[in-house]
Order: C-alpha cells, then structure tokens, then sequence
C-alpha cells in the first residue's frame, strides 16, 4: 500500500519512483542495442563480452577458492604454532622463514644478512631507514623467533650505497593495497551484494550511503583497480590504454606531415570539433601547443590543451597534454614504411573526467574516446589515403584514379585486420609508457 503524505492526504506509491528511472533506461538500452546501422554489431559486441567475462569469471572464482583455502590453512597452521610454545624450530629452518617473510617487505632482501641461534635471530647489513622498523617488527612476529638482534645499517637515502641500488618497493601485506588478492576480491563481492540490498531497500540518505558503499566496494573488487583510479584523481594519464595498428594508402613522409598540421588533425577524429594552434613551435613542430575542442557525453564541451613532444619525420609524432585540462593524455604514432604505403602503430594513454567510471558512462552514452577511435578507423585511413599521399606526387589524372582504388582496396584490408584485431586491442589498462615498443598480445581488462 501507498503511503500518506502528511498534511495533504495524499497516496505516494514508493514504487513510481522507480518505475520512470527503470522505463528511460529501458528505452535507451533498446534504441542502443536495435539500432539500425550499429545494432546488430553492438548485439554482437555484447555477446562476446558475455562470453569473455563468464569464462574470466570462472577462471577467477577458481583462484579465489583456492587462494582463500590456501590462507585458511596458513592461519591454522599459524595458530596451532602459536599455541604450541615447546616447538623447537631448527636454525637452518628458521633462516629460510625470515628469508621467505624478507621479500614482501625489503626491496633489498639479499643484502640483509640473517643469522639464528636458538631462536635468537640477528639481522645485519645495510637497510633503507623508511623500511628498517617493518623488517624488524616482521622477523618477530615469525613462529620459532624467540628474539631479534637488531644490527642494521639504516640509510635514509639508497645514493652512493651500491648495494641498495634497484629493487623494487615493497608494500607489505595490506589489505588495502593496489592489488587485491582472490580471496579478498571474492570477499569484496560477497559483502557488497547484500549491502547494495539493504540500502536499495531503505529510504532517506541513510540508503543512499549504504547503496553508495556497497557499489563502491562491488567494482573495486570486480575490477581490481584502487579508487583513485577508478575516480581519476591522482591516476595520472596512464589510466586507460588504446593501441591500434592498421594501414594507410600514403607515405610516412606525408603522414607524419599531416599529423604535425593542427588544420587538418581534426579531420581525422569525429569527436573533435575543432583544433586551434595557440604557440607555434620549431620547424618540425616541436613545441607547438593546440587547443581541442571535443563533444562529450550528452553534448557537454570539453576543451583541453595538448603539446607536440617529438616529431621525426617520416617515423613518429608524440604529444601529450597540458596541466589544467578536463582531459589528460599521452600519446605516440610510430609509422613504418610498407608496400608503398605506411603501417600506423597508435598508442595511446588518457585519464577522462571520473577516471574508469567516467569512461565506462561516456561509451554507455556512445561518447568514450576509446570507442570513437575505433570507429574512426576508417576514416583515418580514408583520409590520409586520400588527401596526398603518394598519390599527390603522381602527375595525371589517371594515376590519381589507379591509387584512388588502391585505397579503397586498402581501406577494406584494413579494416578487416582491425576487426580482426580489436578483441586483442587494449583497453582500461592501467600503466605503462606510451612511447615505449607496442608490446604483442595486449591483455583484456575488466
């Protein structure tokens, strides 16, 4: 039944709230998905999705299984040593413990000396002052130790010490770490669940939080991605990874060219309404700064500044974007020479407004920079094909024509090799350097 609105007798059904929200979304999921140029290859696009995530989902439900059946013996094991003070633990065993327990909390481990007797243990050699007290408190806390001797050379800085140059930074064992175990992520998901329930149910802002909450914890155990990437702050724009390899009917000489005229760039993306020069760099371009100006989700501008890094003719364009853009990015367009035309490895890395979650709303609403790329492939390779190229140093109209049909012959090779390619195309990735070697066999992400 309905409830009365004190005052005005009123009958409020807390059911029509609900039923409007649930109707939009309904008709804008059917006019996506039935569409009648791009239905049917985002009904398949969906298909695939489905299957990749049902046998992930399997794959990683098995790990957490194991990783949380592993842990609980750990404890068991832990406990009963605990509980049985008259275990003795031989030396050369209780150094291999304090070795194995080394690792997750020095970034040097091996230049830690360790020495046992009797339960006694003495740890020796040089250690980073930041990670001196962990190792310490660590070693103690391990079954057999009755004492730790501590001898260690404390630096505060690893300069002009040989041995603590490298090494990776360890974090311990956090729970709240960058990277969630299987069986903390499984955890997650359990407890978030019944959250996201219970808040759905009550009423007030109360419900809001504890729905809020239960979200929250649900994608960041699902995607395994710590909240500042997931929100964008902080993340840097190394947070979503694209990379695209295909061909084009032109030059290098000539597409490098292009890529380094802010004139003619906006021709290449539909996303980008225009794109302005507001400092002009070297002779090679080097320098340059433009002003892009791009459509975003539900039509909202967004205006963002970008710098030309490195431009080699004939081989790569780098660029990346300027402090105080709605959008940060960093990219790099390497080009190789190949049958009269140019192979195009693009790479590239942004941080959208909201992080992970803002990305994955703009490609609900068909606005995801990730996805626009992909669906200007075509295009790219239209127009490069098209407006020069090798084709403009040609002097008749007959040869024009003869290269006008190899690039469309082109254009349909190599849009089957990006079809091809795309489930391989890497996407919310987190890491890595733009300007480094596109690595073969990119990994899928959540």
């Amino acid at each position: 039944m309905g409830e009365t609105e004190r005052g005005s007798g009123k009958t409020i059904d807390p059911g029509r709230s609900i039923t409007w929200p649930v109707g939009v979304g309904l008709g804008a999921a059917l006019g996506y998905l039935l569409d009648p140029e791009n239905g049917r290859r985002r009904r398949r696009l969906i298909h695939d999705k489905a299957r990749h995530f049902k046998r992930v989902g399997a794959t990683e439900a098995r790990k957490a299984f194991a990783d949380a059946e592993n842990r609980l013996r750990g404890a068991v094991a832990e406990v009963r040593a605990r509980a049985d003070q008259t275990e003795h633990v031989p030396d050369d065993l209780l150094v291999s413990r304090v070795r194995a327990r080394l690792g997750h909390v020095s970034s040097h481990a091996r230049t830690v000396e360790v020495h046992a007797r009797n339960g006694h243990v003495t740890l020796s050699g040089p250690a980073l002052e930041g990670e001196a007290d962990d190792i310490v408190r660590e070693v103690g806390a391990i079954p057999g130790v009755r004492a730790v001797h501590d001898e260690l050379e404390r630096f505060e800085s690893a300069e002009d010490v040989p041995s603590l140059q490298g090494g990776r930074e360890r974090k311990g064992r956090r729970f709240f770490g960058t990277e969630w175990m299987p069986a903390y992520r499984m955890f997650g998901v359990a407890t978030s669940l019944p959250l996201i329930g219970y808040g759905l149910r009550q009423r007030g802002a109360s419900g809001g939080i504890v729905t809020g909450l239960g979200a929250t914890l649900l994608v960041r155990s699902l995607t395994n991605l710590p909240l500042s990437k997931l929100i964008g702050i902080g993340a840097g724009p190394d947070l979503i990874r694209v990379r695209k390899h295909f061909r084009v009917d032109a030059s290098p000489e000539h597409v490098t060219s292009y890529l380094r005229d802010a004139g003619r760039v906006g021709e290449l993306f539909s996303l980008l309404e225009s794109v302005t020069q507001v400092e002009k760099g070297n002779e090679e371009g080097v320098g340059s700064v433009w002003e892009l100006m791009a459509s975003g989700p539900l039509g909202l501008p967004m205006r963002w500044q970008i710098e030309l890094t490195e431009v080699v003719p004939k081989e790569r364009v780098s660029w990346r974007s300027l402090e105080g853009g709605r959008l940060e990015m960093e990219g790099t367009l390497r080009v190789h020479p190949e049958d009269g035309g140019s192979v195009l490895d693009f790479d590239l890395c942004y941080n959208p407004p909201g992080g992970v979650l803002g990305d994955l709303l703009a490609a609900l609403l068909g606005a995801s920079l990730r996805h626009c790329l992909r669906d200007d492939l075509p295009r790219i390779q239209r127009v490069l094909g098209g407006a020069g190229g090798e084709a403009g140093s040609l002097g008749d109209a007959a040869a024009r024509e003869a290269s006008a049909t190899g690039a469309e012959s082109s254009q349909e090779k190599g849009r089957s090799r990006v079809e091809v390619a795309e489930p391989r195309t890497t996407e919310l990735k987190t890491g890595g350097d733009p300007r480094q070697a596109p690595e073969s066999g990119d990994r899928a992400h959540p």
